[in-house]
C-alpha cells in the first residue's frame, strides 16, 4: 500500500509539473518563444510526419545540361522556360489483397522498403494497377499544375510519400517561350518520372529536405527543307526548265529521352516518327531515283542508312509522300539522339505555274506526342493540319521574249525566223562556242505576229530564273559561299527571215526573279533588230540589162545575116 501511495504522489506531481510549464508559457512577454524541452525537440535524422512537402517543377527548353539533379535548387542558365506546360501528379498507392490502398508511408523503415520496388519501374496505365518488384501499387487521382510565366509549376503541401510525375503536353494549351507561342507538336516529352517526399538532403546528409526541386527539360524538335535546283553538273537534276527534275533535302532532328521510364532510351520511347510532304500540283514525285534517308549523328560526321521497307515505309498517294519509320527505324533513331534524319528525294516540274512559282513545305511528327491519334510506326500520317512545319523552299521560273523588230519602222513581216537556246554553263556571260554548239541547244522557238500587240516575236517559256537558286537569291548565294548562277543563257538567231540577215553572234540572256508579280510570271525582253540583207542595197548582176539588149541586138543581126546570105543573087551558082 506503500508503494502505491508513491506512485500516486509522483503522478500528482508530474501533472503539477506539465502545468507549471504551461502556466510559465503563457507567462511569456508577447514576441517570446518558449523553446521545448529538449527531450521533445524532432531529430532532423528522422522524417517529421506533421510536415507537408513542395514539389517544385521548372520547365526548360533545350537539351539537358548535365548539371546536378539531386532535389536541391539549381542556378541554370542559357536556357529559356516554357510556360503553359501541364504537369500531372499522381501519388503512389500500396494495393494490397483485399483491394484496399494506402499511400507508401515513408515515415517508416517498410515504407522506404516498398518505394524501393519502384526503381526502374514503369507504368503502362497511369488508370491501372501495375506492378514492382512483385508489390502492386495502383496511383492515385492527378493533381495538374502548370507552368508559370517563369517556367515553374508547385504541388504545394503535398502528403510526404511517393508520387508519380507525367508531363501531359497534350493537353498543354498556350504554351510559350519568352513570350513567343511554341509548336508543342514539336516537343520532345520530357520522362516521366519519380519522385519521394521528402528527399535526404545532399547537401546536409544529417537532415530531410520536404521542398524539392526537378528541371525536366525538352527539346524543341526542328526541320529544315532545302531545294536543289541549280545542280549544273548532274543532268536532269537542275531544274533549268520545265520537265526536267530538282531534287528536295529535308533535315528533321532526332530527340530520344526514356520517356517511358525502363531505364533504356529506345524505339518505344519515340513511339512514332514521319516526314511527310505534299507536293504543289506543278510537281510529280519520281521513284526513280529512289529516295535516300540517312541518319547523321550528333557528330556530324557519322552515318547510318535507312533501309526502305525495314527501316521505313513509303507511301504515295497522289501529290502527298510520307515516310514512316518502323519498330527497327525508330531503335535506329534512339541511338542517334541528337542527331539529324536527312531525307533526299527527285521531283519533276511538269509545267510552269502562271506566276512562275514552285512553293513547298514539308513537315515531320518527331515523336507520339505529335499525333492526335495513336498511330503505329510504319503508318501513313495523320492529315496534314499537324506535325512540325519546315521552311518554305521557293523555285521560280519565267520566260524569255525575243521581239524582231524594224529600226527603220518598216513594219517588215519577218515571221518565220528561228531561234535557238543554250544554257551558258560557263557563267560568264560570253556565250562561247562550245556553250552555243548546234546539239546543245535546249529549245527552239519560231517569230510570229502577236495579234494583240502586232509585233513579232518568238518566246521562251518555262525556264529556271538567273537571280534565285537554292532558296536564296544572288548575294544570299554568294555569302553562303554557292557556285555562281548557272542559269544563265544564250539565244542564237539559226533561221532568218526573206530577205534579212542573220544575227551575227550569241546573245547572252538573263532571267531576274524580281520581275515576276503574283500574278505573272519573270520575264526579259530580248530585242533583235531587222537587219536587210547587204543593209538593203542591190548588189550588181553581171549580164544585167544593158548586156541583154546588147545580147539581143547581135542575135538579131546575126539572124539578119543569115537572110542575106540565102537571098543574095550574088551567090555563086555551086554555092
Amino acid at each position: 500500500m506503500k508503494l502505491t501511495k508513491f506512485y500516486a504522489v509522483a503522478a500528482t506531481a508530474a501533472l503539477a509539473l506539465v502545468g507549471s510549464f504551461g502556466m510559465a508559457g503563457t507567462a511569456l512577454a508577447d514576441g517570446e518563444i518558449q523553446d521545448p524541452p529538449a527531450a521533445v525537440v524532432a531529430n532532423p535524422a528522422l522524417v517529421d510526419a506533421t510536415k507537408k512537402a513542395n514539389l517544385h517543377i521548372t520547365k526548360y527548353l533545350g537539351y539537358p545540361t548535365g548539371g546536378v539533379n539531386n532535389g536541391t535548387q539549381q542556378n541554370i542558365q542559357g536556357l529559356p522556360t516554357l510556360t503553359g506546360v501541364n504537369f500531372d501528379v499522381y501519388q503512389v498507392l500500396v494495393a494490397e489483397a483485399d483491394g484496399k490502398t494506402t499511400p507508401v508511408d515513408l515515415t517508416t523503415n517498410e515504407g522506404w522498403e516498398l518505394a524501393s520496388k519502384l526503381k526502374g519501374a514503369t507504368v503502362a496505365d497511369v488508370n491501372q494497377e501495375f506492378t514492382a518488384g512483385g508489390q502492386k501499387f495502383k496511383l492515385d487521382a492527378k493533381k495538374t499544375v502548370t507552368t508559370d510565366e517563369n517556367g515553374l509549376a508547385t504541388l504545394q503541401n503535398a502528403n510526404l510519400g511517393v508520387y508519380y510525375v507525367v508531363e501531359n503536353l497534350k493537353d498543354s494549351e498556350n504554351i510559350t517561350s519568352e513570350g513567343k507561342a511554341v509548336d508543342k507538336a514539336g516537343l520532345s516529352g520530357a520522362a516521366s518520372f519519380f519522385v519521394t517526399l521528402p528527399m535526404t538532403n545532399p547537401d546536409n546528409e544529417t537532415a530531410w529536405m520536404y521542398d524539392v526541386y526537378v528541371y525536366p527539360k525538352n527539346q524543341n524538335s526542328g526541320i529544315e527543307k532545302e531545294v536543289l535546283d541549280a545542280v549544273k553538273d548532274t543532268p536532269n537534276q537542275d531544274g533549268y526548265k520545265v520537265g526536267e527534275n530538282i531534287t528536295f533535302r529535308i533535315k528533321s532532328d532526332i530527340t530520344a529521352v526514356d520517356a517511358n521510364v525502363d531505364g533504356k532510351v529506345d524505339g518505344a520511347d519515340i513511339e512514332y516518327y514521319a516526314i511527310w510532304d505534299d507536293l504543289q500540283k506543278e510537281l510529280e514525285f519520281q521513284a526513280n531515283p529512289a529516295p535516300v534517308l540517312k541518319i547523321v549523328k550528333k557528330d556530324g560526321k557519322t552515318e547510318v542508312p535507312l533501309v526502305a521497307d525495314t527501316d521505313y515505309k513509303q507511301a504515295v498517294e497522289g501529290q502527298k509522300v510520307s515516310w514512316s519509320m518502323t519498330d527497327a527505324g525508330l531503335n535506329k533513331l534512339a541511338a542517334a539522339d541528337g542527331g539529324t534524319v536527312v531525307t533526299e528525294f527527285v521531283v519533276k516540274v511538269k509545267s510552269m505555274p502562271g506566276n512562275g512559282v514552285v512553293k513547298n513545305t514539308a513537315k515531320f511528327y518527331p515523336n507520339g506526342n505529335s499525333l492526335s491519334k495513336p498511330t503505329k510506326p510504319g503508318e501513313t500520317p495523320p492529315p496534314p493540319d499537324e506535325g512540325v512545319p519546315s521552311n518554305e523552299t521557293v523555285t521560280y521560273y519565267g520566260k524569255i521574249v525575243i521581239e524582231k523588230y524594224d529600226p527603220q519602222n518598216k513594219q517588215a513581216n519577218v515571221a518565220g525566223a528561228v531561234f535557238h537556246l543554250y544554257r551558258d554553263l560557263n557563267d560568264n556571260g560570253k556565250c562561247e562556242a562550245d556553250e552555243v554548239a548546234p546539239d546543245k541547244s535546249i529549245m527552239e522557238a519560231t517569230v510570229a505576229k502577236n495579234a494583240e500587240t502586232g509585233k513579232y516575236e518568238a518566246t521562251f517559256s518555262g525556264l529556271h530564273v538567273s537571280t534565285y537558286w537554292n532558296n536564296t537569291d544572288k548575294e544570299g548565294n554568294k555569302t553562303a559561299g554557292h557556285i555562281l548562277a548557272p542559269s544563265k543563257y544564250c539565244v542564237v538567231e539559226t533561221k532568218a527571215p526573206d530577205g534579212y540577215n542573220l544575227d551575227a553572234q550569241p546573245r547572252p540572256v538573263e532571267i531576274d526573279h524580281a520581275t515576276g508579280t503574283a500574278q505573272a510570271a519573270p520575264f526579259t525582253t530580248l530585242k533583235v533588230a531587222n537587219e536587210e540583207s547587204n543593209l538593203g542595197n542591190k548588189l550588181p548582176l553581171t549580164g544585167a540589162a544593158g548586156v541583154v539588149i546588147i545580147s539581143l541586138l547581135g542575135a538579131a543581126l546575126i539572124g539578119g545575116g543569115a537572110v542575106f546570105y540565102v537571098r543574095s543573087p550574088r551567090r555563086p551558082k555551086n554555092a
